[in-house]
């Protein structure tokens, strides 16, 4: 199939919708890849999916969008406040009578 073939229907829908930007069938893989990352597909998957030989190329298509940054900054802050109630377990288990004095 030509590239054509798909590019100028989707280019024909862009100007119809008359979105003021560039739409293009590269940058709806790019889109599309993007949100099978953030949706929990495996690199590998995506990576098949694509036609990608190499994992590098792949990479290159994955995007931070701000839902994927917001996910980041709650899974860390998450893991920050566990640790922080880790710590203070292990301060309050070393206050006991009897609990072992580090060396």
């Amino acid at each position: 199939m030509a590239e054509s073939t798909v590019q100028r229907p989707i280019k024909d829908v862009v100007d119809e919708m008359k979105l003021g930007k560039k739409i293009s069938l590269h940058s709806l893989r790019h889109s599309c890849a993007t949100h099978l990352w953030e949706a929990g597909a495996s690199l590998r998957f995506i990576q098949k999916f694509l036609g990608h030989s190499d994992l590098k190329t792949t990479l290159r298509y994955l995007h931070l969008t701000e839902t994927a940054a917001e996910d980041a900054r709650r899974i860390l802050e998450e893991l920050m406040q566990w640790i922080g109630r880790c710590d203070d377990r292990d301060d309050r288990d070393n206050d006991e009578p009897g609990a072992a004095v580090p060396v």
